[in-house]
């Protein structure tokens, strides 16, 4: 008895050792890449891992001796059974909406034909017309042990098809009586429309498949569906899911769904990398016959009580994957996700699993991606001693091969690179602290203390660790698309520059053939000189009475000495500019002398010195006349709904609470957090806030249009997000210089274009008030890029106010405040590294830096209130709008100063502008 004892205690002792250093391992390799330094090092190898993206899952979680059989969830799963006719009748009666119908279009097209077809499923091994031959599916039944066990029907002497195996293995759940099945996984891949049919079917009471099929077929973002507590459907209440959507090469004798958007070519070449649009969705059922009901308490809920189910409960995991290629099939040996004699707990384990499967599949997509568009645009390695490899890529041919090729390849890039965010911010929203601890309220809480909870939550330390590995290596990823798309843009300005140079000199060349062509026609008019003189003597001379011979030619010469020679030297003489101007010149003499003018207007007429071009230039006045802004008073509607962007802080938050305060107004409040509006109440009616990045093209679209949805209009806009860059401009990176003017200006342009339809249509006009500064008229050392984007604010606004129709009654405003207590120093500021050339305190830079230090701990600046204030009594007060409007006498100051030194320099060179007139 002692011996067994001892040899028990060996065992785990064993366990032990090896889960503590699989542990270490795990550790030592998450942590390994979070160091700056480290970066390169993590990217080279995540490249040339190769397949290591399917490693045994059995390192990401502790099967340490701690897994006692209670731990795993013993409930058992609720059975099923399906059969061929259920199958037909689902695919007859079924309401299919548009989603459904376009995957299973070639069977539920023609309803009489399903019905008469004998068989749905393709019959006999061997390549099928619907390509359910190409289909994978693997599903696995999983005990009270934990152990997920493949579902196998075939076998050495099977005839049967890949579809009718995958068929047999879908159909029943739970029906024989050998072991007890506490959960179902179920992986499908490139599944054929029948194959969709029979998931529809066996699943469609455990999650909403009709849901699942529109999140595939729609062209949209990836993103997390996991907190669905309180919704109505009791199917949505019990499951979570991720959806996939990115991009993928198209793999040799695939064929993408004919609802994906994919390449009509599929064939790779040297100019070509033939992708599609992919998808897939991630989903986790918990069967749970008493969820705990919990209270919704939000303010705006529709409804007041939802359920959430015990995480212990039996469950169903799907993963759905329609990829148009092989990489979801592991090489050199290594399993699959399920295959490697791991144990799971519980559903939300295996979900994690599935999921962080799906994340390492998409980065090996997106490496493959990045290795190919790579391979599209470097030179090749013979480049530096290939002078015709060099002229192909310096000069353009006539089918623009590189400017479509590096087009292609930089949008290529960014479109990845969105795909990328959009499955980094799925997650990071989801997986927040709370409920890796357990204590979220409706996703997979933890209640209490117990060893099985503390185990739980072990595990899913580790796995933590493993999906923050996989976020950095995207970001890493991210990383490297864009420093590649800046190398396309560098090969893009050197291939239009050549092209250039030589379009140039094509140019010059034409020029001197048009410059021979003018000698060959003076050549010609020389000739014709001395050979029209004679035909014109000889038809004169041939219009005289010509005696008959023998006659002498002496009234020949006469002839033409006393005309031709006459007439052509006038003509000649006429052809010089100087016999232009005499004749010119005494012809109007002539006529004056035929016509005299009075007097007094002869003294006002000066000598002719040549031909007198009018003055086609048009005054400041008649300018301003014509191209007028703001003509008429702008009215203010008593149920306004007012749009203002940056309202986590300083001016936007203050001109947020101020129209919080008004009844009868609507606020459509944004920032990039939306934890940071939480000082505006939840419960009104009147407020909508929404998270908003005017970075995002997409965003921007988005917000006007669930605030049209909402409110139906728009009357008036802010554009108040904005951030300043502090530094010397030596130091600004590409990357730095870009942002501010992404945010500042391209963000102010944003909302304002999509704002202005919501305008024009509505039929109330509206007031559209970008907030600029008195940097976007004045410039101060040590803010370039700052200024360059409020510049850019001013010029914008100004022209797009003269551009828009008056009839419209949109107007516009430009406010131009001097310091406001913000925290603009804080989060709203960002500097630059210094330059060690303009360290020296004499710099203008530094010795303005310590004059605004000085004046911020003195409490310089005009309060945020006071101008939420005074620009909601500008918009309210029924007279024309400013089109620019400085606040503070400080900022009235600065401008006018601006433009009093900018008059002064202007009369300094008026001679020289005068000059050129």
């Amino acid at each position: 008895m002692a011996t067994r004892e001892l040899d028990e205690l060996r065992k785990q002792l064993e366990t032990l050792q090896r889960s503590h250093d699989t542990l270490l391992k795990s550790l030592t390799a998450s942590n390994g890449s979070f160091g700056p330094s480290d970066v390169p090092r993590l990217r080279r190898n995540a490249t040339q891992r190769g397949d290591a993206v399917f490693a045994d899952t059995s390192t990401l979680s502790d099967d340490s001796s701690d897994d006692e059989d209670d731990f795993f969830v013993q409930s058992e799963l609720p059975s099923q059974s399906f059969d061929h006719e259920h199958l037909r009748e689902h695919l007859r009666t079924h309401n299919w909406d548009e989603h459904g119908r376009d995957i299973l279009a070639s069977l539920v097209s023609d309803p009489a034909k399903l019905s008469k077809q004998p068989h749905l499923f393709h019959l006999g091994p061997g390549p099928a017309d619907d390509r359910s031959h190409y289909s994978h599916f693997q599903v696995y039944d999983v005990g009270p042990d934990g152990v997920p066990q493949l579902v196998e029907v075939s076998s050495a002497d099977n005839t049967m098809s890949k579809a009718t195996e995958i068929w047999h293995s879908l159909r029943d759940i739970g029906t024989s009586s050998e072991k007890p099945i506490s959960g179902r996984i179920t992986v499908a891949r490139e599944p054929s429309p029948v194959l969709f049919g029979a998931l529809h079917l066996t699943l469609h009471n455990t999650f909403d498949m009709d849901e699942l099929f529109r999140h595939l077929v729609r062209t949209e973002a990836s993103s997390a569906h996991m907190f669905r507590a309180f919704q109505e459907d009791p199917r949505h209440r019990r499951t979570f899911f991720f959806t996939f959507e990115y991009y993928t090469i198209i793999g040799d004798d695939c064929k993408p769904m004919q609802w994906q958007n994919a390449d009509r070519v599929t064939s790779s070449s040297d100019s070509h990398i033939p992708l599609s649009r992919c998808g897939a969705v991630v989903a986790l059922a918990l069967f749970d016959e008493n969820p705990r009901r919990v209270r919704n308490r939000a303010r705006r809920s529709k409804t007041n009580y939802g359920f959430v189910s015990d995480m212990w409960s039996p469950y169903q995991v799907l993963q759905l994957e329609c990829f148009p290629d092989w990489k979801s099939t592991p090489i050199n040996g290594n399993p699959y996700t399920f295959e490697n004699g791991h144990r799971y707990l519980n559903g939300p384990e295996a979900f994690l699993h599935a999921l962080l499967t799906e994340y390492r599949d998409a980065r090996k997509r997106y490496d493959e991606i990045y290795r190919q568009i790579t391979e599209l645009v470097t030179p090749p390695l013979g480049f530096l001693f290939d002078e015709e490899a060099r002229r192909k890529r310096l000069f353009e041919d006539k089918n623009f091969t590189w400017t479509r090729r590096y087009f292609y390849a930089h949008q290529a890039l960014g479109n990845v690179n969105d795909s990328i965010k959009a499955m980094i911010d799925a997650f990071e929203d989801t997986f927040t602290d709370d409920v890796w601890e357990g204590e979220s309220k409706t996703l997979w809480p933890l209640y209490e203390e117990s060893p099985r909870n503390d185990h739980w939550k072990r595990r899913l330390r580790i796995l933590r660790l493993q999906f923050e590995r996989e976020m950095k290596e995207l970001r890493v990823l991210q990383r490297e698309n864009n420093e590649r798309r800046h190398e396309i843009e560098t090969l893009q300005e050197q291939l239009f520059s050549g092209t250039s140079i030589q379009e140039s000199r094509k140019s010059v060349e034409l020029a001197d053939v048009t410059v021979h062509q003018g000698y060959n026609i003076k050549v010609l008019t020389i000739v014709n000189l001395f050979f029209m003189p004679l035909t014109f003597v000889t038809s004169i001379f041939g219009m005289t009475n010509m005696p008959a011979e023998p006659a002498p030619y002496w009234p020949f010469a006469i002839t033409l000495v006393a005309i031709c020679v006459p007439f052509f030297s006038i003509i000649g003489f006429l052809s010089t500019k100087y016999g232009y101007h005499v004749w010119a010149t005494k012809t109007r003499q002539l006529w004056r002398w035929l016509r005299p003018k009075p007097k007094a207007e002869e003294e006002t007429q000066t000598e002719y010195t040549g031909v007198a071009r009018k003055n086609r230039s048009m005054s400041t006045e008649e300018e301003n006349d014509m191209f007028a802004a703001n003509t008429k008073p702008y009215h203010l509607p008593a149920d306004a709904t007012w749009f203002i962007t940056g309202c986590s802080s300083g001016i936007g938050k203050a001109l947020a609470q101020h129209i919080a305060s008004k009844p009868s107004h609507r606020l459509i409040a944004t920032a990039r957090n939306p934890s940071d509006l939480s000082y505006l109440p939840d419960n009104s009616t009147n407020i909508l806030k929404l998270a908003l990045d005017v970075t995002s093209p997409d965003a921007v679209s988005c917000a006007f249009k669930t605030s049209a949805e909402q409110f139906g209009t728009i009357d008036v806009l802010i554009n108040n997000a904005g951030y300043a860059l502090s530094g010397d401009t030596e130091s600004a990176t590409e990357a730095e210089s870009h942002d501010i003017m992404e945010t500042n200006f391209f963000g102010t342009v944003r909302s304002t274009t999509a704002a202005l339809p919501l305008m024009r249509d509505g039929g109330r006009g509206g007031l559209i008030m970008n907030i600029s500064s008195v940097a976007g008229v004045c410039a101060f050392p040590g803010h370039a890029f700052y200024h360059a984007s409020k510049h850019a604010v001013e010029g914008w606004t100004e022209s797009v106010a003269k551009e828009v129709s008056q009839d419209w009654d949109i107007s516009f405003c430009i406010v131009e405040p001097s310091a406001v207590k913000t925290n603009f120093e804080g989060h709203s500021k960002k500097n630059t590294a210094p330059q060690p050339a303009y360290a020296d305190p004499k710099m203008p830079a530094r010795m303005l830096q310590r004059y605004v230090d000085a004046g911020l701990k003195q409490g310089a600046g005009m309060e945020p209130d006071a101008v939420a204030r005074v620009l909601y009594e500008v918009a309210s007060k029924g007279e024309k709008i400013p089109l620019h409007l400085p606040l503070s006498m400080n900022a009235f100051g600065l401008i006018k100063g601006q433009f009093d030194v900018r008059l002064r320099a202007l009369d300094e060179v008026k001679e020289i502008s005068a000059s050129l007139n």
